[in-house]
């Protein structure tokens, strides 16, 4: 199995970026620590995470409530 690390890359408004990197100064953290550690609580199920994600998929009409109960 290759070990070697992957880039993950998408894009975001100006805007957006700006925000972020700002947010991410206030709260002491790096982009990569930040992605790292959502990334990580995503494949764990985490239950703050699950609930965020449920919250999202639901107010933008990702699966419907069958499915989503499914996922937790």
């Amino acid at each position: 199995m290759d070990s070697k690390n992957k880039k993950i890359i998408f894009t975001v408004s100006d805007r957006q970026k700006e925000d972020f990197k700002i947010r991410l100064q206030y709260d002491g953290l790096t982009q990569a620590t930040f992605f790292r550690a959502v990334m990580a609580g995503y494949l764990d199920k985490d239950g703050d995470m699950m609930n965020f994600l449920n919250t999202f998929k639901e107010n933008n009409g990702i699966h419907n409530k069958e499915q989503r109960k499914k996922v937790l």
